[in-house]
């Protein structure tokens, strides 16, 4: 079969090597992820993505509260880490992420207090720190980018 990859939209012909890279590098996602046509704008997220894992010394970046979270939960059975990234990935709303997770209002409240308790974020103020949120947000995507890498070798 065959398979198409295409980059962002562009104008003028000074740029057009660097969106051909692009197009290259949206080509071998297609191809890893086994999709016959597949656009920059599909699949921008995971190349940075695999590009920001790979820079050395960026992996340090993420948050280490994550990797508290993560920790616990396997100790205690506890699904804080998956609370606190459905809860960020929703933008901090409480319905939304009781939806998402299927639970009570108050179950994602005890959840989000115990996470105040385990580690230094307070979960509820995120709301009114949108660099905090951000950052808690694209530590989540590295940090789950780096779980599914590690479990799939």
């Amino acid at each position: 079969g065959y398979t198409a990859a295409y980059s962002l939209v562009f104008s003028g012909l000074d740029r057009l090597m660097e969106y051909h890279t692009q197009a290259e590098l949206v080509m071998n996602q297609a191809v890893r992820q086994e999709q016959p046509v597949l656009s920059a704008g599909d699949c921008a997220c995971d190349i940075l993505m695999d590009h920001l894992v790979r820079q050395r010394g960026l992996r340090s970046f993420i948050s280490p509260e994550l990797e508290k979270l993560r920790a616990y939960d396997r100790r205690k059975g506890t699904r804080l880490y998956e609370t606190l990234n459905v809860f960020v990935g929703c933008g901090c709303q409480m319905s939304e992420t009781s939806r998402i997770l299927d639970a009570h209002r108050n179950t994602v409240a005890n959840r989000l207090n115990k996470i105040s308790e385990i580690t230094r974020l307070q979960p509820m103020a995120l709301i009114d720190a949108p660099e905090q949120m951000s950052f808690l947000r694209l530590s989540f995507l590295m940090m789950d980018r780096l779980i599914r890498e590690s479990t799939s070798e």
